[in-house]
């Protein structure tokens, strides 16, 4: 098996069109609930929990964005969604934002978010807001640079 991504106390690859992730339980339990929480609304990729430290996801793959203003508003529909589902992602950097068709924003590695009334720091102390203003900004500009 060939890893995308192995640091030890997780693992992540694809198989048969799919990413797979095993984590530990904890962190596998956290990704599972936020994942729940939002997929249905599309901000999140479909997944399965196939083992206790094991989910399957969507395969994400970014497109190119077509529309900066469209894709910058809907990074704030996604913080808002996050703040009514009372979550934190904690880490909302480039590798974990996509820009899917018709500029929707989606997200993943959701295994150390916070509900918002957990006391412990977020990976990025900063916060989702700043996180976010900074990486759509990131994507706007390549997609600027490309033109």
């Amino acid at each position: 098996m060939d890893f995308i991504k192995n640091t030890g106390y997780s693992q992540v690859w694809e198989e048969g069109g799919y990413i797979y992730k095993r984590q530990p339980k904890y962190l596998a339990d956290n990704e599972v609930h936020a994942l729940s929480l939002l997929v249905s609304d599309g901000w999140v990729p479909e997944f399965v929990r196939v083992e206790l430290e094991v989910i399957r996801m969507q395969k994400l793959v970014n497109v190119r964005l077509t529309d900066p203003t469209k894709f910058q508003h809907r990074c704030l529909l996604l913080l808002e969604a996050l703040k009514d589902n009372h979550l934190r992602h904690g880490d909302l950097t480039r590798p974990h934002l996509f820009v899917t068709e018709n500029n929707w924003p989606m997200l993943i590695d959701w295994a150390e978010s916070r509900v918002m009334c957990d006391i412990r720091p977020d990976k990025r102390p900063e916060g989702d807001k700043y996180w976010m203003g900074r990486t759509c900004g990131e994507i706007i500009r390549e997609y600027t640079d490309e033109r």
